[in-house]
Order: C-alpha cells, then sequence, then structure tokens
C-alpha cells in the first residue's frame, strides 16, 4: 500500500493530519495530538467511517503490535458491509503511521527566502509581552504573580493605558491554578481598582487540577478564531507537564504554548535562589521575554516590581514598579497605580525579601494555615508560627477541620 492511495487532509493546528482511503464508503484515518517523545513519534489514531468513530488508540506510531491491535478492535466494530468495502484497512493504517512517522516533522516546516521585510515587532502590553512570542514572569510564591498577571489580562482586554503602553486584543486566561471564585472575586476587585465598569471580556479556562495538553485543543480552537488574542497561563508549575527539570518538558511545553501565538506565563523561582526560573535552562531559551518579578510590603500597600532579564529584539528596559493598594483592613483591593524608588527602596535597589515580608506577601489578603504558608514560601514552619503568633501582624479566623486559619491583621494593629 502506498500513502499515494490516501488523501492528505491537514489543519492548521500542526500536529493534526487525517488520511482518507479511496474505497466505497466514507472512512478516515486521523491522527490527533502529534508529538515527538524522545526518540518515538506519538499520536492519538483515530479509525472513523461515516464521520463517527469507530476506534481509538494512543501509541507509538511506528510500532507495529499498537497498529495490529487497534485493526483488531475497529474491525470488530464494523459491519459486515463496512468489513467488505474497507477489507485492506491494515494496509492503509501502515502506510498513514510510516508517513507520520517519517514525513510529519518536516510538513511542519516552513521554507524560504526573505523576499518581503516584516513589520516591526508590536507589543499588547510594551516591553512585556511581544506579539507572536512568548513571555515568563518568575518569582518567588506570594510575590504578587497572580494579581500581577490579571491584571495585565484586564488592561489587554479592555485597552487601558496608564500603567503601561499596549493595545487592546482578547485574552484567553489559563487558570490552573485557583478555584474559580478566586479568579472572578479578583476580577472584581481589580476591575474596582482600576475603574472599569462592566464586563472586560476576558475568556476564563478554568481547570484547576487539569493538565495543559488536555485543555491545549480547547485553547488552539479559541486563537484559530481570535487569531490577535493573549493567552495567559497561570501557572507553568501547575501544567502537568512532567518535571520541570527535563530538556524535554521545557521543549513540549513552550511549543504547545507557541501554538496559541502571543503568550505569556507565570513561573516560579528555585527556593534558594529567587534569580532565576526554575527549571530547565530551555524554559529561558524558548521565552522571548523573561521577567523577574519582586515584591515589598508596606502597611496596606503591595509594591511589585518588574525587572526584564530576558528580551529578545528590544532595547533594555528600566524597572516598572506597580503599587496594589488595600483598604485599611486589609479585605479589599482599593486601587492599582504606579509606584517610584522613593516609595519602595528595596525594590529598587533588588534587595532580597526578608522571610517575613515574603510571608506577608504571600498571605495578601487571604486566610492561610501555617502550614501552607510554610509549604508555598519555603520558610521553616517555626518561624512562621513564632511570626504568627508574636508579631501582632496577623489575627486568628476561622478553625476548619480542626486547622486554625489566620491573616494579615489591620493595618498597625
Amino acid at each position: 500500500m502506498r500513502v499515494q492511495d490516501l488523501e492528505i487532509k491537514t489543519f492548521s493546528d500542526t500536529n493534526r493530519v487525517e488520511f482518507i482511503p479511496e474505497i466505497p464508503i466514507k472512512g478516515s484515518i486521523g491522527f490527533w495530538n502529534i508529538r515527538r517523545e524522545r526518540s518515538e513519534i506519538r499520536a492519538m489514531v483515530v479509525i472513523s467511517v461515516d464521520d463517527g468513530i469507530v476506534n481509538a488508540n494512543t501509541f507509538n506510531v511506528g510500532r507495529a503490535e499498537d497498529r495490529e491491535k487497534l485493526v483488531k478492535l475497529a474491525q470488530a466494530n464494523l459491519s459486515d458491509v463496512e468489513k467488505e468495502a474497507w477489507s485492506n484497512i491494515s494496509n492503509h493504517l501502515l502506510a498513514a503511521c510510516m508517513w507520520v512517522a517519517t514525513m510529519w516533522e518536516t510538513s511542519t516546516v516552513e521554507s524560504g527566502e526573505a523576499e518581503v521585510e516584516p513589520e516591526a515587532s508590536t507589543f499588547p502590553i510594551y516591553p512585556y509581552i511581544i506579539r507572536d512570542g512568548g513571555s515568563i514572569l518568575f518569582a518567588p510564591p506570594g510575590s504578587g504573580k497572580s494579581y500581577l498577571l490579571q491584571t495585565m489580562a484586564i488592561t489587554t482586554a479592555v485597552g487601558r493605558t496608564g500603567l503601561w503602553e499596549q493595545e487592546q486584543s482578547p485574552v484567553v486566561y489559563i487558570n490552573l491554578e485557583r478555584s474559580k471564585q478566586s479568579v472572578e472575586r479578583r476580577e472584581f476587585a481589580i476591575r474596582r481598582a482600576l475603574g472599569i465598569e462592566g464586563p472586560t471580556g476576558v475568556r476564563y479556562i478554568h481547570a484547576r487540577g487539569r493538565a495543559l495538553s488536555g485543555i491545549a485543543p480547547h485553547v488552539k480552537t479559541l486563537t484559530d478564531h481570535n487569531p490577535n488574542a493573549v493567552v495567559m497561563l497561570d501557572s507553568l508549575s501547575r501544567a502537568g507537564i512532567g518535571s520541570l527539570t527535563e530538556d524535554l518538558t521545557a521543549n513540549q511545553f513552550v511549543d504547545t504554548m507557541n501554538s496559541f501565538g502571543t503568550w505569556i506565563a507565570i513561573g516560579h523561582t528555585p527556593r534558594a535562589n529567587s534569580d532565576h526560573l526554575y527549571g530547565s535552562q530551555h524554559f529561558d531559551a524558548g521565552q522571548d521575554i523573561g521577567i523577574k518579578v519582586s515584591s515589598e510590603r508596606k502597611d496596606n500597600l503591595l509594591g511589585v516590581a518588574l525587572r526584564v532579564t530576558k528580551a529578545n529584539d528590544i532595547p533594555p528596559v528600566p524597572l516598572k514598579i506597580l503599587v496594589f493598594k488595600f483598604s485599611e483592613d486589609g479585605l479589599g483591593l482599593e486601587h492599582i497605580g504606579l509606584g517610584d524608588d522613593y516609595l519602595f527602596p528595596a525594590l529598587s535597589s533588588d534587595n532580597k525579601m526578608g522571610d517575613f515580608d515574603k510571608m506577608l506577601a504571600f498571605m495578601g489578603t487571604e486566610q492561610w494555615t501555617p502550614g501552607e504558608v510554610a509549604s508555598q514560601t519555603g520558610i521553616p514552619l517555626s518561624f512562621v508560627i513564632d511570626q504568627i503568633l508574636k508579631s501582632g501582624y496577623f489575627k486568628p479566623t476561622q478553625i476548619i477541620a480542626n486547622k486554625r486559619y489566620y491573616k494579615v491583621a489591620e493595618a498597625g494593629a
């Protein structure tokens, strides 16, 4: 059987292809989520008749045993008429698998000469999000990254200026980190703090505990229909893609995000060093813009600094400080604006945050157990308990299932 006997149908999503044989019935062999894993090409292989799925399995397309198993499963679901019409299904599957194993990667590569000068790079948010590129915000837990990213999402969706130079763009916000209610509360709080009335149009995908690979096809559909969309991910460490120190994991993550077009994601830092992103160096290589985030708290103000550590195709970028002002009782976000070196000298000098300031920044306005604070920030539990009980900056809130929760007390209390 030759691959020429199969009509090949490709999709805008480059990791999907379909083969249609010349047979008396309407049949097809589809390959979904094609990807390289080390030395193998793997895919979900789907056999269909009359637009209905007969059977499917995910395997290494070069493995004969898996192909034969799928053929047997498919034949068990075919009627006698369909079996007779597609009597050479095994050979068709072999030809299709061999094409995918040998030609798929080559078919997704573009080649040609640079004949027309491309337009200059544009930025949904200058200089932090570049069109058709990727950015990663990184910082220790509790540094205000999620507030920052959601602020970026809202200002991008409505085209509001004042915090940075930007252009209005559709936004797809992937929430792998928090509950739907938590993200929605922050949406309304940020709207009020920025003086934005009415819906923002941010398209949220709430998939807490889900793997990025599982929702990627849905995200790709959204970005195909909105090619100028910016995809924002909270967070890289929750993406369920494997060990972050593995180069293959980093490359697969970057490939997936690049397939969406323009993107920015939250990453974390090693506990011992906040100067770089945790994980394989291929995360650094795959991003176009790297942004170190640090924070400093003063009473009811949270200063969040953005320092660009890597920038492709743009000149050096000065430090930017945003200020998140919470109400005096610590229960609500009142205002988001720009800060300066005088208000937050530690941020401008890039000093390391102490454990106490890190606790304050992490806890924000939410309630936590001492164990949660310690595990999420890497601060010793004994230090956390000592500060919660003795510093006067924290107050108990409630006991749930024998766990006592605390939050930051009123300023000056």
